[in-house]
């Protein structure tokens, strides 16, 4: 009788640890979802001109994205083979110079994506190619200073780069105008 009377008395202690961690634990997560982040609690307000308007611009900063980072080392990768890592710059910079282009006789999209997979653009794309981290090293270098020129920073950049694969082989071609 004393054995099923200390199992029961087990039972229900474990029962009431549980149910009193359940209640602990419910409590943190309520003092988590009622308090402020960190970063809200000492925001300035924004200054006001006359007319009540915000004078204060905000900077969107857009950062390269890993789509775009891999779409462009695997362009890189087909274009350059073994080439210099400039070449592989340069590669790049003219991929952006297409994504930024607008008129004149050709048309680009739009995208690093899209320029990259365009038909006829990139000739040696190819999105099953794991490119080398020599290539993803150059996209993500010529990616985040292209980002960093649309907001306003000082970076490196040839903007007149266009580029011109060396089919069959022959050497790529890197010119100042489209031809």
């Amino acid at each position: 009788m004393r054995e099923k009377e200390t199992a029961v008395r087990d039972r229900y202690t474990v029962m009431i640890t549980l149910l009193c961690t359940a209640c602990l634990a419910l409590l943190i997560l309520i003092a988590f979802a009622l308090s402020k982040p960190e970063e809200e609690q000492h925001i300035p307000a924004p200054e006001m001109n006359a007319e009540g308007l915000c004078t204060v611009t905000v900077k969107h900063m857009p950062q390269p994205t890993e789509a775009e980072i891999l779409a462009m080392a695997q362009a890189m990768s087909g274009e350059c083979y073994e080439n210099e890592y400039g070449d592989m710059l340069k590669v790049g910079m003219a991929i952006c110079n297409r994504v930024d282009y607008s008129g004149g006789m050709y048309s680009f999209p739009d995208t690093i994506q899209g320029v990259c997979t365009q038909p006829g653009q990139i000739y040696g794309y190819d999105p099953s190619r794991r490119p080398k981290e020599i290539y993803t090293q150059a996209a993500r270098e010529v990616l985040s200073n292209w980002y960093g020129i649309k907001n306003g920073e000082a970076r490196p950049w040839e903007p007149g780069i266009k580029f011109w694969s060396g089919f069959g082989g022959t050497k790529n071609t890197f010119r100042e105008d489209y031809r």
